[in-house]
């Protein structure tokens, strides 16, 4: 052999490579195989869901409140999982495009071993990711780090060790099926055994459907194991139907395979609740691509080429009646009556509900009563009028819950508790106001004489873990079904994310908030604890709904003044009086707070019994800040205010900068120039919240003649990455939210609050 020729097939060898070929037909044939690897890849790669933190589920992924060793062993039986679906789908789709496998000795051994690229970078991006991830945001050593890949690489080698033994022991070539020696006559075996059938089970043949033969794919050399390449052997003189009949009877064992984690994923996700089966996040949406990547390979196995217009068809058809009853499953509010006669939800009602005089001037006297509580409890002979403190906390995850909390705490430090004393009102959105229950909570409980955990250990309930709950219902349970029910004051309701979320938030927090909103009412009434004010948002039409243990109907109240000819549109609804026939005053306490921090596809809407249903989302769709709730309160009771405070002071606290960042809009793409106008109105969302909230607190100079004291607490978070918008937090974004207090800004702000307090 000449050079040139014995280059040349060295060229034909490459390109021939098995792994190379089928990398190339899973580009052709199964390219939404491809999508599940792609979506994957962009999470562990920061490239999806940053903001929403769903990346550390996958690289900080914790199993009952910690990250480690068998949590990491449990993302690997989860990758594992994928891993060989992925290959079993590839298998079952394309082994039969290489009819060489059929003179192997174990086919889908070899196959797998050759279907390694994709598997192989992902896993090595994947460990690399890790690496990087323990040691800059987890403060992990090396060892450690060391210790959890092992955890990974061992759970994987666990669960593919199994699944290949099951293989072992049912594949077969086509020498052992057919009882032949390689030398064999392959023609005369035939003929002998054309009458002998093999037989199909009636799950294998609804599975794979009987294999037609395919335009065979040309290979020249193969992996026999990692570390070996050999030529493949030819396998053209072998009857077409003999090499047919291996891969059906190999398919037939992957559709056993595939069914039985098929059902494995049903039985933990309908088990959840059993807490050994509660798996880190990260994995439950890893096992979600698993079941996708069955389904596809079902689907794109019986129907060929009208698999695409067929999976596209089925989709709309989901989707279409998804908004019926027997695939729709509305989420509840805990404590509420749904038996009961709906609600009925019109502009005719809400009037009748809003601008009633007789309850508006019975709830201003009520509250009058409890601010003179307020104001005797904070009184004494040199300071007959007391500054009175509001608290507005904003919305964003779990970093807010923190922020908020650590914020108060500080405060209540410098202050020697004088602060949350005078504090009458809490408002705010999402996690703020978590944190904003969570403390007060506490205090009520030091009131009672009740001892609370220390400061270091509150810290660590309210930043405990909420997002992996959520991430594993909604990946395992919420998107298969809705069939396991609980009971709740005589009322039962379906499980899904929202019943994760509040019990996990209850776990966290030693299940001191598991209470009715009326609890709080006589406590609220005594002026032992400030009112808490909730205001999520309406889906139907954009309305507030105003959740209150106390009866606030002055802050929906919107009757035309004498001096404007107009009607004005009712923009709130009270809560409580709205749904009186449904029980509100029974509403859980955790639901309330959950319906306030309803972010989007994260928790899913809350609807309310009433016709038509009312759907709720983040309050942070209409006052992040809480502020529109605490000047329309002010207003309310500006006459009492001025007679009977010293002054306000509106601490507020925020998870972000008020300044406004400057974006750039220039050396945009094609695409990004269609998307940046509803982009950049989404991502102003709260600087424009900011600009009316100024905007009414400078007004508020026109009708209140007393002082207020804005004092701004901000998280700052000058370097990168930024915390995530998230129910989960990691030990360097704890750090960073705890360094804040000492930033320049927040020292002098309170110093600024010690000083008007005193």
């Amino acid at each position: 052999m000449t050079p040139a020729s014995s280059n040349k097939e060295r060229i034909r060898r490459i390109i021939y490579f098995f792994p190379f070929q089928l990398f190339f037909v899973q580009i052709k044939k199964n390219i939404l195989l491809l999508v599940a690897w792609g979506i994957l890849l962009g999470f562990i790669s920061n490239g999806l869901a940053v903001k929403y933190g769903v990346p550390n589920l996958f690289l900080s992924p914790e199993y009952h409140g910690f990250v480690g060793f068998w949590s990491f062993f449990i993302m690997g039986i989860c990758v594992g999982a994928f891993i060989m679906t992925f290959n079993i789908a590839s298998y079952v789709t394309n082994g039969s495009r290489f009819p060489f496998l059929a003179t192997l000795n174990r086919p889908f051994l070899k196959y797998s071993i050759n279907n390694l690229i994709i598997p192989f970078g992902f896993l090595l991006y994947y460990s690399w990711s890790i690496v990087k991830f323990q040691i800059i945001n987890e403060y992990q050593d090396r060892n450690a780090v060391l210790l959890d890949l092992c955890g990974l690489y061992l759970g994987m080698l666990v669960f593919m060790s199994f699944s290949y033994i099951y293989f072992f022991s049912t594949n077969k070539n086509l020498f052992q099926l057919f009882g032949i020696k390689p030398a064999s006559d392959a023609k005369e075996t035939m003929a002998k055994l054309k009458d002998q059938p093999i037989r199909k089970n009636p799950i294998a043949k609804f599975l794979v459907p009987t294999l037609k033969w395919v335009r065979a794919w040309k290979v020249i050399t193969y992996l026999p194991h990692p570390f070996a390449v050999r030529l493949a052997r030819e396998s053209a003189h072998y009857e077409k139907a003999m090499i047919v009949r291996v891969f059906t009877q190999n398919q037939n064992n992957a559709a056993w395979f595939q069914l039985l984690i098929f059902v494995i994923l049903i039985i933990m996700g309908y088990f959840q609740d059993i807490s050994y089966l509660q798996i880190p996040a990260g994995g439950s949406i890893i096992l979600f691509f698993t079941m996708v990547l069955i389904i596809i390979t079902v689907l794109q196995t019986w129907l060929r080429g009208w698999f695409p217009i067929a999976f596209v068809g089925l989709a709309l058809l989901v989707n279409n009646f998804s908004k019926y009853d027997i695939l729709s499953f509305d989420n509840s509010a805990y404590g509420l009556n749904y038996n009961n006669a709906k609600a009925i939800y019109s502009n005719e009602v809400l009037e009748e509900h809003t601008n009633n005089l007789d309850q508006y001037i019975k709830d201003v006297s009520n509250t009058k009563t409890i601010l003179e509580k307020w104001k005797k409890k904070n009184q004494t002979k040199n300071n007959p009028k007391p500054k009175m403190v509001i608290i507005c906390a904003s919305g964003g995850g779990i970093k807010s819950s923190v922020w908020t909390f650590q914020t108060l705490h500080a405060i209540d430090s410098i202050t020697k508790g004088d602060f949350f004393k005078k504090t009458h009102l809490l408002t705010g959105s999402s996690g703020g106001t978590i944190g904003l229950s969570y403390y007060r909570e506490l205090y009520l409980q030091q009131l009672n004489g009740i001892d609370i955990p220390s400061y270091k250990e509150q810290l660590n309930n309210i930043g405990k873990d909420l997002l992996n709950p959520v991430a594993s219902s909604f990946t395992l349970y919420d998107l298969i079904f809705k069939l396991k029910k609980f009971d709740l004051d005589g009322y039962t309701y379906t499980k899904d994310r929202g019943y994760a979320f509040e019990e996990q938030l209850n776990k966290n927090t030693n299940y001191i908030m598991n209470n009715k909103i009326s609890y709080y009412k006589e406590k609220e009434s005594e002026s032992l604890i400030p009112m808490l004010i909730l205001s999520p948002a309406i889906v139907n039409d954009g309305r507030r709904l105003i959740i209150s243990s106390q009866p606030v109907s002055y802050l929906v109240h919107n009757n035309p003044s004498k001096q404007i000819i107009n009607k004005p549109t009712i923009e709130q609804v009270e809560f409580t009086r709205f749904f009186a026939n449904q029980d509100a005053n029974n509403l859980r306490f955790t639901s309330a707070l959950r319906m306030n921090a309803t972010f989007p596809y994260i928790m899913p809407l809350v609807t309310l019994p009433s016709e038509p249903a009312i759907e709720i989302i983040d309050a942070g769709a209409r006052d992040n800040f809480g502020l529109k709730t605490a000047i329309k309160y002010i207003y309310t009771f500006r006459k009492w205010l001025e007679e009977n405070t010293s002054g306000i002071i509106i601490a507020q606290i925020r998870e972000r900068p008020k300044d406004p960042i400057i974006g750039n809009t220039k050396r945009r793409t094609a695409l990004g120039k269609i998307i940046t106008p509803i982009g950049s109105f989404y991502n102003n969302l709260f600087n424009i919240q900011d600009y009316n909230n100024d905007e009414l607190i400078q007004y508020a100079s026109e009708w209140y003649n007393g002082r207020i004291d804005i004092i701004d607490f901000q998280l700052r978070v000058d370097q990168e990455p930024r915390i995530s918008l998230s129910w989960h937090l990691t030990n360097r974004e704890k750090k960073q939210i705890a360094k804040a207090l000492f930033q320049k800004q927040n020292v002098d702000a309170m110093r600024k609050l010690d000083e008007l307090l005193n």
